[in-house]
C-alpha cells in the first residue's frame, strides 16, 4: 500500500490558509463544452475523454478583486502514470473554470467537516504507478462513498451527481 497523504511546500497554503468558517463544497469535473477545443461528439470519445478527466472537490479559501480563487483541492494528482494525493493541495483559478466543467454543490461544510473530508481522502487506496486512465475518476468515486458512509454528505446529492459523472467507467485500468 502506498504513503497516500504527501506534504509539500505550497506557498499558497500559507498565504491563504483554510480557516473557521463554513464553506461550500464542490466537486468538479471536466466536460466537453461544445466550443472547447478538445470537444467530442460522440459517446465513446465522450467516455474516453472522462476517463482522462479531471475530477476534484473543492472550496474556495480566497477570491480576488479581479475574480480569480484560491481552491483548496482534494485530487488524486496524476503525472507520467504516477499518481498520488498531496496536501495541501492548493491552487488559483479564473472565471472560465466555470465554461469547461461541471460543477456540483455536497453543501456547506464547516472546518472540521472540511478536515474529515481530508481524513477520508487520506484513507482512500490507490495504485502509485497506473498507465491507464480513470484512476483518479475511480479514487473519487470511493471517496464520495467514504463521505456518504461516515455521513458528511447525503446518498441522495451523491446519486444526482453519478447521474453525470461516471464515477466507475468499466472494470479496466488500475485500481
Amino acid at each position: 500500500m502506498p504513503q497516500r497523504l504527501t506534504f509539500e511546500y505550497n506557498p499558497l497554503s500559507y498565504a491563504y490558509p483554510d480557516d473557521e468558517t463554513d464553506k461550500e463544497l464542490f466537486l468538479q469535473a471536466s466536460r466537453t463544452h461544445p466550443h472547447h477545443p478538445h470537444a467530442h461528439h460522440t459517446q465513446q470519445q465522450h467516455l474516453s475523454h472522462l476517463r482522462a478527466a479531471a475530477v476534484l472537490l473543492y472550496w474556495v479559501n480566497m477570491v480576488f478583486n479581479d475574480g480569480e480563487e484560491v481552491w483548496q483541492v482534494v485530487r488524486l494528482d496524476e503525472q507520467d502514470n504516477v499518481h498520488r494525493y498531496v496536501y495541501p493541495d492548493l491552487i488559483v483559478v479564473d472565471g472560465s473554470v466555470w465554461e469547461y466543467n461541471d460543477m456540483f454543490s455536497l453543501g456547506v461544510f464547516t472546518r472540521d467537516q472540511r478536515e474529515a473530508v481530508l481524513e477520508c481522502a487520506d484513507e482512500i487506496e490507490y495504485e502509485v504507478r497506473c498507465a491507464e486512465g480513470g484512476q483518479g475518476v475511480r479514487w473519487m468515486g470511493r471517496l464520495l462513498e467514504q463521505m456518504v458512509e461516515e455521513a458528511l454528505v447525503g446518498e441522495g446529492v451523491v446519486n444526482a451527481i453519478r447521474d453525470s459523472v461516471p464515477f466507475s467507467l468499466d472494470a479496466r485500468g488500475c485500481q
